[in-house]
């Protein structure tokens, strides 16, 4: 008997490493964000540009206020606050507050966009305006994975998601200011 319950806890020891594994995203240089379901990040900023603003940007607000629920959409808030859209304790920043604003979007976008991909943004200034083939090879110089790896795919479609709030010949004045990450102080 205690052969088949060390044998069960080998099974479930060896069942819980192979899920952890799958679960802990691997470590990509560059730190450059990714959602591997990029179309939930495009549904939530589209969804909160006509939402009332809430006190905290959480999973209960994505979920009833905002429609969006499960793990794809809890992982938009992270790259929401490396973007500076949120504060490390969820509150919405000024970003947030311009990007639902008609005439304040394109600049908040491109200033999350510099927020949450400063090493594509240093490699180039308009990184914003470079088709998708001269973004692809930033991603790949940034990160030395191959083109043909799901994150690289992944971070690209992430980035155009965010890219797709700044129309062509949009007015960007006062998107070069710093409109990095805010924290509330505490």
């Amino acid at each position: 008997m205690s052969d088949l319950k060390q044998n069960t806890s080998k099974a479930e020891a060896a069942d819980q490493a192979a899920t952890s594994k799958i679960n802990t995203p691997r470590k990509i240089p560059g730190n450059l964000p990714y959602l591997p379901a990029s179309g939930t990040l495009q549904r939530a900023l589209q969804r909160l540009i006509d939402a009332s603003r809430p006190d905290k940007f959480n999973a209960d607000f994505l979920e009833n206020v905002l429609k969006l629920s499960g793990g794809a959409a809890r992982a938009t808030i992270p790259i929401m606050k490396k973007m500076g859209f949120l504060t490390s304790d969820a509150v919405p920043a000024d970003l947030y507050a311009r990007f639902r604003t008609e005439g304040g979007r394109p600049a908040a976008a491109l200033a999350g966009l510099r927020n949450g991909f400063p090493e594509i943004f240093k490699r180039s200034e308009y990184a914003h305006t470079v088709d998708d083939n001269k973004l692809r090879d930033i991603i790949l110089e940034i990160t030395g994975l191959n083109a043909s790896d799901p994150v690289a795919q992944s971070i690209k479609s992430t980035f155009k998601v965010i890219k797709s709030f700044i129309p062509a010949g949009a007015d960007l004045t006062g998107s070069e200011e710093d409109q990095g990450p805010q924290d509330d102080g505490a």
